[in-house]
């Protein structure tokens, strides 16, 4: 599981900027508050609307300027994540805990599984799969659910790799889930092909990500690009994610969007997918 907005080496909260604090910081509620209003709807005139899928597949050289100190900015991270974002993390986690063990699976994979949080608190029957592409985020991992007095053992497996290349035979895994890492995934449609390549038929995809419907997501986006100066991974809307995981294959595709709520003045917009392997 990954959340970019950058955590400061201090101890947290003790200084400014860091990213959400440019939207939150110093009493710049009121600002952001009036510029949400002018942002356009995620509804706006199909005509006019530049495709957010194809744009999500385009890997430029800014997009994999990006990745590169995405990559540096975890490694940095790391060690404090897991205080850092708690609140995030748990109110996140929910949904697709409670949607991940209602399967009852033999073996899952987590895509993206950060330091490991959403493994350490899933119950699985016979193992546990993670992938990350973060050297550091998959060493908290491994000291988390692998270092000594750890009770998971040879339950739990942890790779170093991509989304889109998934070091996983065929047909492995009961269910796939990843939480707030699909909007990172430089080729999207790559990663839920291997999704689907290494769930059993009938197997469950589940996946929890910001949600480009809401305006906070959009304005966020936005002050990444500002940012950045393009290049900055997006986010999809409901009706994307949905049109993509059906374009891969996916049967009975359902996707909900909610808010959670986190340092009190923070709501989220979110939104969770499920779907069959066919």
């Amino acid at each position: 599981m990954s959340l970019h907005m950058k955590v400061p080496r201090d101890p947290p909260m003790s200084r400014e900027p860091y990213r959400i604090g440019f939207l939150f910081g110093n009493g710049r509620l009121p600002l952001l508050s009036s510029w949400l209003h002018k942002l356009p709807s995620a509804k706006h005139d199909p005509t006019k609307r530049v495709s957010s899928l194809r744009s999500q597949e385009t890997n430029s050289d800014s997009e994999l300027e990006v990745l590169e100190d995405l990559k540096e900015e975890y490694a940095e991270m790391a060690s404090s994540y897991d205080s850092f974002w708690s609140e995030y993390i748990d109110k996140t986690l929910q949904k697709p805990l409670s949607l991940a063990e209602a399967c009852n699976p033999n073996v899952l994979v987590d895509v993206g599984c950060g330091t490991g949080e959403f493994l350490k608190r899933v119950r699985v029957k016979k193992k546990k799969i993670g992938v990350e592409p973060s050297k550091e985020m998959l060493a908290k991992a491994r000291e988390k659910l692998l270092g000594p007095g750890t009770e998971e053992g040879n339950r739990v497996v942890l790779h170093n790799s991509s989304g889109e290349s998934l070091p996983i035979p065929d047909c492995t895994a009961d269910c796939v889930v990843c939480t707030s890492a699909f909007h990172f995934f430089k080729d999207k449609r790559k990663a839920l092909a291997e999704m689907l390549r290494v769930l059993k038929p009938q197997g469950k995809l589940i996946i929890t990500d910001w949600c480009l419907d809401f305006q906070i997501v959009r304005a966020y986006g936005l002050w990444e690009l500002l940012k950045w100066g393009g290049g900055y991974p997006k986010a999809l809307t409901c009706k994307d994610l949905q049109e993509l995981v059906e374009e891969a294959g996916f049967q009975e595709v359902s996707v909900s969007r909610y808010t959670v709520r986190f340092w009190v003045f923070v709501i989220w917009g979110m939104q969770t997918l499920t779907a069959t392997c066919r």
